[in-house]
C-alpha cells in the first residue's frame, strides 16, 4: 500500500526535523503527520476486515488528525528555512565560483 510507504517516509523524516534551521513547529507538524497515516491505515483494516466500530473510530480519529494538522500555523516554515540555510548556500556558491577560477 502506498501509504504504508508514506508512513515509513515519514519515520524517516522524523528524527531530521531536529536538523539545524528547521522550524521548531516542524518536528509536531511531521508527528502529527504520522498519526494521520497510522489512523488511515488502521481505518482502511478495518474496512477490509469489515470492523465496523473500528473503521468509526478510525473516522473519527482522522477528523481530529485533520484539525490538528490544519491548526498549525506552516507559513513561516519556507521563510524560516531559507533565511536560515540561503546565505549559507550563497556563501558555498561563491567560494565554488572562486575555486573554479
Amino acid at each position: 500500500m502506498k501509504i504504508e510507504q508514506a508512513k515509513a517516509d515519514i519515520a524517516t523524516a522524523l528524527p531530521l526535523t531536529n536538523g539545524p534551521g528547521l522550524p521548531a513547529g516542524l518536528r509536531q507538524y511531521i508527528s502529527d503527520f504520522s498519526a494521520l497515516a497510522d489512523d488511515i491505515i488502521k481505518g482502511i483494516n478495518a474496512s477490509i476486515a469489515g470492523d465496523q466500530s473500528t473503521y468509526d473510530a478510525a473516522a473519527a480519529q482522522l477528523k481530529t488528525d485533520v484539525a490538528t494538522l490544519n491548526a498549525v500555523d506552516t507559513a513561516n516554515f519556507d521563510s524560516s528555512i531559507q533565511s536560515f540555510y540561503q546565505p549559507r548556500i550563497a556563501t558555498y556558491e561563491q567560494e565554488l565560483q572562486q575555486a573554479s577560477d
